[in-house]
Parts: structure tokens; C-alpha cells; sequence
């Protein structure tokens, strides 16, 4: 069977989505993160026009204990030894890829954050260092 141009796309914004987990050594092996897959993937096959993000909103609203084991198991202890300056910048940014899909609905979300972080390049500095070890 051949997917259509736009199971196709989301394809891509899924396997986009599963690189920057693996690139920051998240593990896609994990029992509840192949639940979440598979309820995000769930709700975008009812409702095809769904963005990943969008779909990831509403199966955390359904599944909020199925979420924090997740993110129990995989961001515990992240944000441990991170001055305020960065916490105050991942907010910031987040905030700011929130602005653009607001702006545009139909962006997905790694397009947003691409430009979230190339419009606040300094922001974006000091999420990476935390995210990798290095403090700023």
C-alpha cells in the first residue's frame, strides 16, 4: 500500500521527532515510551490533519500518569545543578515556539522550534549547553 503525501509527512515529523530523542540519549526501547508512540500515532490516524504536536497534547491530557512515568524515567534529574539564567532561557524559548505555532497552527513543532531558536540565537546557546552538560 502506498502512503499518501501527507501519512508521508508525518512520517518524517515522527522520525524527526525520534532523532532529537536519540541525539539527546533518549532511548526509544522503553515500554511507555512505545505506548505514547502508539497513542499519538492512534490519534492522528483518527484525525488526520492532526500535527504531532497536537496529538501529543491530547494524549497527555488523557494520559497524565502514562506521561509523568515517562518523563520520570527519561528527564529525571536534568534540570539538577542549572542556574536560574538557563532555566529562565528554556522557558523563554518554549514560550517563543509556542508564539509561532500560535501564529501559524499548522506549523509543526520542529519547524517552530527551528525558528524560535534561530530568531533567539542566545536562548538557544544556553538550552543546548544545559541539554549537553555545560553550564552557562
Amino acid at each position: 500500500m502506498s502512503l499518501t503525501f501527507e501519512d508521508q509527512q508525518r512520517e518524517r515529523e515522527l522520525d524527526a521527532v525520534t532523532r532529537q530523542l536519540k541525539s539527546v540519549g533518549l532511548s526509544e526501547t522503553g515500554s511507555v515510551e512505545k505506548k505514547l508512540l502508539a497513542l499519538i500515532e492512534q490519534e492522528r490516524r483518527k484525525n488526520p490533519s492532526l500535527q504531532y504536536h497536537e496529538a501529543l497534547k491530547l494524549v497527555a491530557r488523557e494520559n497524565p500518569d502514562l506521561v509523568q512515568r515517562y518523563l520520570d524515567a527519561n528527564f529525571s534529574g536534568l534540570d539538577e545543578g542549572l542556574t536560574e539564567a538557563v532555566k529562565k532561557a528554556q522557558k523563554a524559548l518554549l514560550d517563543a515556539v509556542d508564539q509561532k505555532i500560535r501564529e501559524d497552527p499548522g506549523l509543526p513543532y520542529h519547524e517552530a522550534l527551528k525558528l524560535a531558536a534561530s530568531e533567539n540565537p542566545d536562548l538557544a546557546r544556553r538550552c543546548r549547553n544545559a541539554a549537553f552538560g555545560g553550564r552557562d
